[in-house]
């Protein structure tokens, strides 16, 4: 049996006070729901206006049917050649996931620096033959916190651990380790658990010290 989308909704056991009573809500409503409600997409629900503030290239409206949700919504996305709304297309949603996963991935600049809790997500890059040098968050202020390095070629970067950290646990105890830029750069991805910073994936030259 095909999907209609017309006459096929998705049962909900809704649970209150009273006990258990059956719902139904549209397949595509309840995805971009779940989507919202993970985090991946900031989600506009309204049945006749467009979002008219906040991020908009990462903005999905849904065009509801009606408020009480009897028929399949529209989706609406950014797109940002005619500065407006339009009918969700693969090109369109390409661009808005594109442009969700810049924001957790912007890249920052190539500055020597202490780095703190504001900083996890990010990637830090080495472009120049200077020596930058980037010093971490205590460990166990940021349990399960992650960040990327990367130098491209000649680039070098020092990773330090921060004042009263004792061990760096990335094959060694080492309190320093530097990547180098070689011919092809270098990459580190590291991540805080228990209170120690760890390389969980990585490629190119390193230098414990």
């Amino acid at each position: 049996m095909s999907y209609a989308s017309n006459t096929d909704f998705l049962a909900v056991l809704r649970r209150s006070a009273a006990g258990v009573r059956v719902a139904s809500m549209p397949g595509v409503d309840w995805l971009l729901a779940a989507f919202a409600r993970i985090g991946l997409i900031t989600l506009w629900a309204n049945p006749d206006n467009a979002p008219s503030t906040g991020n908009v290239a990462t903005t999905v409206w849904l065009k509801v049917s009606s408020t009480d949700w009897a028929a399949e919504g529209t989706v609406y996305l950014w797109d940002s050649d005619a500065e407006a709304f339009a009918p969700a297309t693969p090109v369109l949603w390409s661009r808005l996931l594109g442009a969700t996963f810049a924001v957790a991935r912007e890249m920052d600049p190539d500055a020597s620096r202490t780095l703190t809790s504001a900083d996890l997500g990010l990637l830090f890059t080495n472009r120049n033959s200077a020596v930058i040098e980037y010093t971490l968050p205590v460990a166990s202020t940021v349990d399960g916190g992650m960040l990327e390095f990367l130098t491209t070629q000649n680039g070098l970067l020092t990773i330090a651990l921060a004042d009263g950290d004792t061990q760096l646990n990335w094959g060694g105890d080492s309190t320093t380790i530097s990547i180098a830029g070689a011919q092809i750069g270098a990459y580190l991805k590291l991540r805080s658990v228990n209170g120690q910073w760890f390389v969980i994936s990585g490629d190119g030259e390193w230098l414990l010290q």
